[in-house]
């Protein structure tokens, strides 16, 4: 079986009973046929992992963690502002979540404090491997979705014949891991939450069939734009 052969069955690592009654709930009623659902490359959980690590070294050994836990919020603040492309509202207000328990905590004694870091960190990390899971692109016969968020659900969608434009981004790193960003210009929407999907597996397989499925799904003598190399 060719790579875009088994793109296009749904990710059985993905698909488990809760996230397949989710995608039947968003895209069940539209009426349309999945042809493939891919989430992102394991290489986002590893910053998000290495700081973690370093921030729960950091509040064991650390005389003093509170310095280093505000050095760590803001570091985690500007990853998921890059990640997420938020604003400068939403960024202070992320900031704001880890900033103001500090300092609602200066009283407390260090080993409280030490023992609470922790298990926020911990939290943390369990929220962002649930998120990880719970992201997938979506591609169906007509549109293009992105389904996200643990206990609320979030479903943009753009229909193939809005998208103008795709393209592949790849890093060193990326490329060494065959994975890479989709980037999507759609008509009327060039910054919707579909601009940007990645890294995910095999980027140039997936940027194809979207593609293909582009074609089919375009109105018959439309010229659809080719795919970057």
């Amino acid at each position: 079986m060719d790579e875009t052969e088994r793109l296009r069955r749904p990710d059985e690592s993905m698909l488990d009973r809760w996230f397949s009654k989710r995608l039947g709930q968003v895209v069940g009623p539209t009426g349309e046929r999945v042809h493939f659902v891919h989430r992102r490359h394991w290489l986002v959980l590893v910053a998000p992992g290495v700081l973690l690590t370093v921030g729960c070294v950091v509040v064991i050994l650390a005389q003093e963690p509170r310095l280093w836990l505000a050095l760590f919020a803001v570091g985690w603040t500007l990853l998921e502002r890059r990640r997420q492309r938020w604003g400068r509202v939403r960024t202070a207000l992320a900031a704001s979540l880890w900033l103001v328990p500090l300092w609602l905590t200066l009283g407390l004694p260090s080993g409280l404090l030490r023992a609470g870091a922790l298990l926020g960190l911990l939290v943390v990390l369990l929220v962002t491997i649930a998120r990880w899971c719970c992201e997938a692109l979506v591609l169906t016969d007509t549109s293009l979705w992105k389904i996200s968020g643990v206990l609320t659900t979030a479903s943009p969608k753009a229909p193939l014949t809005q998208i103008l434009f795709q393209d592949v981004r790849q890093s060193v790193v990326e490329q060494a891991l065959r994975c890479g960003t989709l980037s999507f210009d759609t008509a009327g929407a060039s910054d919707a939450p579909l601009a940007h999907f990645g890294p995910i597996d095999d980027p140039f397989v997936v940027s194809a069939e979207i593609h293909q499925q582009r074609l089919r799904s375009s109105p018959a003598g439309r010229a659809v734009p080719p795919p970057p190399p």
